[in-house]
């Protein structure tokens, strides 16, 4: 028979799924999943009938007071707030590879930016419904809500985001496009660079109030244009290095070896749709973001 710290290891990629997708934190879900596993080693196993369900009731239990707490601090953000980026080495913790692909249509960079429209009882029930498949009189119990509530949030929360979430589906040209993209922008023809741009591109950029960034979205091909051949033409001590980041491809910028920014692309209609770039640097943090070009 499994002791608890086995059951938990084999539990650990679906709760940090979950958990990344109700706070858009790597480092949160992590925070929260070590307070979760301490609770759970002090159980008698031998007495929960359903040790996953368990994990996971108080994992979204944790994230929903986490989200309330964090829906309140960043109410004094400096400029946009943008999810934390999840980069390929972790989706190693997320259920093994193919699991990964069937979920992508959740991990994409643009539906986690999509579920800051909802409050976190709407963003527990859509994931739990949507990502992980539960009954809703599971949902209902792990909520403490009636179902016919749980069904009303269920809802709610598609009529939310229901008319964009088609869009934050990965392009399975991605690669391609970005190659294109990149090319176009480094040869320094604005005019190409236009013609890769959708007409609906809108460019979000998180630094944080700790580093230059943009305090507001900005939309239009023309001004977005503008905005990239600023961040991305080469220059001296910065380094680009692509990425799988969020289950799309990325660019990783380092400047004298240190990372700077995180660029996210999201490509819909064979052309750049979503634009995030992420510069706090508290969001550029640990192992992966440390290493240094060349060296992966």
């Amino acid at each position: 028979m499994e002791n608890n710290t086995a059951i938990f290891e084999r539990e650990r990629g679906r709760l940090f799924g979950l958990a990344y997708r109700m706070l858009g934190s790597v480092a949160d879900a992590e925070d929260v999943l070590q307070e979760v596993c301490l609770r759970w080693l002090q159980q008698d196993s031998d007495t929960i009938a359903n040790p996953a369900g368990w994990l996971l009731t108080v994992v979204t239990r944790e994230c929903i007071d986490w989200q309330r707490s964090a829906r309140r601090r960043r109410e004094h953000y400096v400029g946009v707030w943008l999810p934390e980026p999840l980069l390929e080495s972790f989706h190693g913790t997320i259920d093994g590879p193919q699991a990964v692909t069937e979920l992508a249509d959740n991990l994409t960079f643009a539906f986690l930016h999509l579920l800051e429209k909802l409050n976190p009882l709407e963003r527990a029930v859509l994931l739990l419904r949507q990502a992980f498949d539960w009954p809703f009189n599971d949902i209902a119990a792990t909520l403490g809500k009636t179902e016919a509530h749980c069904r009303q949030l269920f809802k709610r929360a598609q009529q939310k985001i229901g008319g964009d979430i088609a869009m934050t589906r990965p392009d399975t040209n991605a690669d391609r496009l970005l190659m294109q993209f990149m090319q176009t922008c480094i040869s320094g023809d604005f005019s190409g660079l236009l013609n890769c741009l959708h007409e609906d591109l809108i460019a979000y950029s998180d630094g944080g109030g700790k580093v230059r960034s943009l305090l507001r979205p900005i939309a239009g091909s023309e001004r977005v244009a503008r905005f990239l051949r600023r961040i991305i033409q080469p220059r001296a001590n910065l380094t680009v290095v692509p990425r799988l980041i969020n289950g799309e491809p990325g660019l990783l910028a380092f400047e004298n070896g240190r990372p700077v920014a995180a660029l996210i692309f999201a490509f819909r209609e064979q052309k750049l749709w979503r634009l995030y770039s992420i510069r706090n640097p508290d969001k550029l943090t640990g192992a992966l973001f440390g290493e240094q070009p060349g060296e992966q």
